[in-house]
């Protein structure tokens, strides 16, 4: 004798279903967590195609975008990603183009992991890196358009080679001429040192630009302990300076938007008495900041379209004797203050002349 329960069929789908799902969730825990690096690796290149089609419709938006991806390719590297960082950048980035653009993107991405693929099957790890300078001297491959100008003019040219700045302040040449053996160096001395004083600027902070001010109060936390208040202002500057052309956000900067509290207020004052000239100044607070932590040089980039010398100085701190060219009169003096521990009126400048002239002597042209 046989029964009919209508609610029998429903219970076992009902458990079927319950099954599938708990299957599916450990399948994809399990896919996750074996091929977790293949995954996060597809995903990146997926992602660098999209921002790569987005760059050509908001090109202002592409240096932003990429800072973005930074962050999972820095986890990427160090452990795992984490799942609320992918999302931030989905977020960011923007959720629409992917799926709708899923084939051209899996192709693209299929694309330059075959290139990737090929140039380490041809180049060891020491050959890519010459490689890479030899193409991006600069460093930074998103910089390509910028660095197309002409080396020697404008805010975002190449540095300066010691005999690019002896020309440009007709400073220096050789007599008979650089290839004869027994040649000897002229050097205009006082071009030189009108030069290199000329780096030095104003004595007040005030009187530099007000992305530099502004740069000050974002550094003074840091020093005064808070990190994470500087680093956020760090990539406010930042930001401000790539998502606009040319860099306008922080050029025509009028105004500070930070108050510095009476603690950094007392750190500030307490490095502007050691130092005369505006620039040195701003290099002990660097140094000052850079003793509690490391400060990411990308954040500082737009530095140097809004002051070049300053820029120049900054990335020579650390570097023992060697410095470069265009800063090298603010290290100079600089080095001499922290020397004698007081601020000195008159520029010391002497160790940059005999600098300059040491490298003009090594390389002739």
């Amino acid at each position: 004798m046989s029964t009919n329960d209508p609610n029998a069929g429903t219970t076992g789908s009902g458990g079927e279903v319950v099954f599938i799902v708990v299957a599916l969730g450990v399948l994809a825990l399990a896919v996750w967590l074996v091929g977790h690096t293949a995954l996060v690796t597809w995903w990146d290149w997926v992602k660098r195609g999209e921002i790569w089609m987005i760059r050509g419709i908001l090109p202002g938006r592409f240096v932003a975008l990429q800072q973005h991806l930074v962050l999972v390719q820095r986890e990427h590297l160090l452990s795992r990603v984490h799942w609320a960082t992918i999302t931030e950048v989905n977020h960011r980035v923007g959720t629409v183009l992917g799926p709708v653009l899923a084939v051209p993107l899996g192709v693209l991405a299929i694309r330059l992991f075959w290139s990737r693929y090929q140039r380490t099957r041809v180049h060891t790890p020491e050959s890519l890196v010459e490689m890479v300078k030899e193409r991006f001297p600069w460093g930074r491959v998103w910089n390509h358009d910028i660095h197309l100008q002409d080396p020697h003019a404008g805010p975002w040219a190449l540095a300066q080679r010691p005999w690019d700045f002896a020309r440009a302040h007709q400073a220096a040449y050789w007599e008979p001429d650089a290839d004869h053996p027994d040649a000897k160096l002229h050097m205009a001395v006082e071009a030189v040192e009108r030069a290199l004083i000329a780096q030095l600027g104003p004595t007040d902070i005030a009187l530099l630009p007000v992305a530099v001010r502004a740069l000050v109060a974002a550094l003074l936390p840091q020093v005064h302990g808070d990190d994470e208040t500087a680093h956020q202002r760090l990539i406010d500057l930042a930001n401000l300076a790539y998502d606009h052309a040319d860099l306008r956000g922080v050029v025509r900067m009028q105004a500070v938007a930070w108050t510095p509290t009476p603690a950094e207020r007392r750190i500030w004052d307490s490095l502007v008495v050691r130092h005369r000239f505006a620039r040195c100044q701003f290099l002990a607070l660097f140094e000052a900041a850079g003793e509690r932590a490391l400060l990411p040089s990308a954040h500082l980039l737009w530095l140097k379209a809004v002051d070049r010398p300053l820029w120049y100085a900054v990335n020579s701190l650390g570097r023992g004797h060697r410095c470069h060219v265009e800063g090298a009169g603010i290290l100079a003096h600089y080095r001499a203050e922290c020397a004698a521990g007081v601020p000195l009126l008159d520029p010391q400048i002497d160790a940059a002349v005999h600098g300059l002239r040491a490298a003009l002597q090594e390389v002739r042209e």
